[in-house]
């Protein structure tokens, strides 16, 4: 409402004031008439309409005196305010209207302005300190009419709002929250009405790092060798809240046992520990650190070599075993452990070596960790005695015999299929035997033919006698015997 409209307002009332006040005429001059001048009074020159004002109305005499007295009430506008008996106004509609009250004939009069309905102001309360990140501060929205009386907004009528809802958020009922350190400028507008917005500032600063805890994803279980685990820090404030978007800067004690990234993965590297994988912040700001153990990778698999083999009895046979992990790299340093399945055969000693001891076949096994692997050692019988035929051989200077050796187990079964090692013992000059056992006579002599075999031994003679040539017989005779 302008002043020029105000006053023109009030122009139009006065009027009507005296209007009515005149339209009552002059009181009664008789003595029983004592009524003077009767004033009305108002709470309020104006109010909000849908509002109700009581009015008082008061008659004096000519001395000035009160006088009890009924009134007549009437408005110049009901349709403006409305009067009760009572006198009792209500605001109806917009604008103005002089409410009277009469008593024997002398009238008093008041202007009543009305004003619209509605929010005139609105306020809304922010935080007295800056917030922290993950604060919340609810708002309260205080809304006013043109009576400068309080009233209820319903979430209907104002709309809430946030220049950085980043930094600061903000519910249709006003609970604002605070999300990173910034700025923000909450308004809670009316519909319609954006000259009775309320604003307020609201600031986030940056959180300070009070504690921080260091995990690791595997916990407190030790890494397998070339196994990668995450390191997680866990900052928080002095009240305990989660201060997220803080990295810390990740160290460990002993690389070589255990590495860790810029990114907080951390690499199992060689056996050992405990390592302590840290994370700090800046500097006077808190660290932690978690352990960490390191243990080597189990053995998944083992090849021996070899994986068969035929042995006769009282013999030996070194196993190798190749030990690799699950990723198929080779393991070492790692103790095998050697069984049999049949010790009355073959037996195995920690370092893999196979003795034959029975004849038969026996499963040797070997293991580590999650690895296993068998050979088969096939164990025959062992000689017990050789037999050379024959047993006596004349041979003539210049001819060739073979000799037979026949070997047998203790048993006296015949062993087949092993070469034997011949020999001829004495000079080498009357005879000699070759690894098939032929033996060729060069000179007249004696020598003991010798078939070798598993440390037993098989003997032949054998004379060599010499031969003569008689041109004018043909005829061959012996000559004797050395």
């Amino acid at each position: 409402m302008t002043r020029q409209t105000f006053l023109h307002r009030w122009l139009a009332v006065a009027v009507l004031l005296a209007t009515a006040i005149s339209c009552g005429g002059d009181a009664p001059t008789d003595a029983t008439t004592t009524i003077r001048r009767v004033v009305v009074t108002s709470p309020k020159p104006a109010f909000v309409i849908g509002k109700r004002l009581t009015l008082v109305a008061v008659a004096y005499d000519a001395q000035g005196a009160v006088i009890a007295t009924p009134f007549e009430w009437g408005s110049t506008s009901t349709s403006i305010v409305s009067v009760t008996p009572a006198g009792v106004v209500e605001a109806v509609g917009n604008g103005s209207a002089v409410i009277t009250a009469m008593a024997n004939g002398v009238t008093g009069a008041v202007p009543i302005f009305t004003r619209p309905a509605g929010v005139a102001s609105a306020t809304i309360t922010a935080p007295a300190a800056p917030m922290d990140v993950g604060d919340t501060f609810q708002s309260v929205l205080v809304a006013r009419d043109f009576d400068d009386d309080a009233i209820v907004p319903t979430p209907a009528m104002f709309l809430w709002s946030s220049t950085d809802t980043s930094a600061v958020s903000v519910s249709s009922t006003g609970l604002l929250s605070a999300r990173k350190p910034g700025f923000s400028m909450i308004r809670a507008g009316q519909l319609g009405l954006p000259q009775t917005a309320a604003i307020v500032n609201v600031n986030v600063r940056t959180p300070i790092p009070a504690s921080i805890v260091v995990t690791l994803a595997t916990g407190a279980t030790p890494l397998l060798v070339g196994d990668s685990t995450q390191a997680t820090a866990i900052v928080r404030d002095s009240v305990g809240r989660i201060i997220a978007g803080v990295f810390p800067n990740w160290t460990s004690s002993d690389p070589t046992i255990a590495s860790v990234s810029a990114a907080g993965v951390v690499t199992a590297v060689r056996p050992g520990g405990p390592v302590a994988i840290s994370g700090s912040l800046f500097s006077g700001q808190p660290s932690a650190f978690a352990a960490l153990n390191v243990i080597p990778r189990p053995v998944a698999s083992i090849t021996l070599t070899p994986t068969a083999s035929t042995l006769i009895q009282d013999s030996l046979v070194a196993l190798t075993p190749t030990l690799r992990d699950s990723r198929g790299a080779i393991v070492t340093g790692r103790s095998v452990t050697w069984s049999t399945s049949a010790s009355d055969i073959a037996i195995v000693s920690a370092n893999g070596v196979a003795t034959a001891i029975g004849v038969g076949v026996a499963t040797l096994t070997a293991s580590a960790d999650q690895g296993r692997a068998t050979a088969t050692i096939t164990v025959l019988p062992r000689v017990a005695s050789i037999t050379v035929t024959p047993g006596t051989k004349m041979l003539g200077t210049g001819l060739s015999q073979t000799f037979v050796a026949t070997l047998r187990d203790a048993s006296g079964a015949v062993i087949v299929g092993r070469p034997v090692e011949w020999q001829s013992l004495g000079d080498p000059l009357v005879a000699s035997v070759t690894p098939a056992g032929i033996v060729t006579a060069f000179r007249a002599g004696v020598v003991t033919i010798s078939a070798r075999r598993e440390g037993r031994t098989g003997n032949a003679g054998l004379t060599s006698f010499a031969s003569i040539v008689l041109a004018s017989s043909a005829q061959n005779y012996r000559v004797g015997l050395a």
